[in-house]
């Protein structure tokens, strides 16, 4: 994780000296704010992975949580196509939006990666009973073997490449902030449903 920062540092400020040179000639993109911001983010998530046996303090503030999944789709999109159940309804909540969106992004990557022949991801937001409720729904295989048990055991994974932390860390920061993610295979097709739970403000 040490090892990494250096060359996203370096990243970073390439960003940043391309959206200047950029800006000089009059051209705006929004791709290069995305640059630093999502170094920024990669670098707290190696932060968080440095202190995966700590509790580290998250920076809660007040936010709408569908606002966090409509990023987070946007920056999936060139990899991934998301079908968002619309409408999504507005979902007040307190807590770190750069850390929830680390979640959703850990669980559209993972939906992906689960079907390598392609297919569709459904994202959909519900609220009820003070709880605001995120999942992301796949047409894979859906959770087989030791999955079911272990899917959210530190370093145990069952791709080829990964280090088994995604959904692990994703599950503290839900309960960092008084919520739950669980995963379970889909009833009415093949797949898995990812939920993210947290309490509405």
């Amino acid at each position: 994780a040490h090892e990494i920062r250096n060359p996203l540092g370096i990243i970073r400020g390439a960003g940043e000296h391309l959206a200047r040179l950029l800006a000089d000639r009059g051209i705006t993109d929004e791709a290069t704010s995305f640059i630093p911001e999502e170094v920024d983010r990669l670098d707290r998530v190696l932060a968080g992975y440095l202190a995966f046996g700590a509790d580290a303090p998250g920076e809660p503030e007040n936010l709408d949580l569908a606002s966090v999944v409509r990023r987070t789709v946007r920056l999936v999109a060139r990899d991934l196509a998301v079908e968002i159940d619309e409408p999504l309804p507005a979902a007040p909540c307190r807590g770190d939006p750069r850390r929830l969106q680390q979640v959703l992004l850990n669980l559209f990557l993972n939906a992906r990666d689960a079907m390598p022949a392609g297919g569709r991801v459904t994202v959909a937001l519900a609220s009820a009973d003070g709880r605001h409720r995120v999942t992301v729904t796949d047409e894979g295989s859906g959770l087989q073997g030791a999955a079911r048990l272990r899917a959210f055991e530190p370093f145990w994974t069952t791709k080829d490449k990964g280090g088994g932390l995604g959904l692990a860390v994703s599950q503290r920061i839900a309960r960092e902030h008084g919520g739950n993610l669980t995963l379970a295979n889909r009833t009415d097709a093949p797949g898995c449903v990812a939920a993210l739970e947290l309490p509405a403000s």
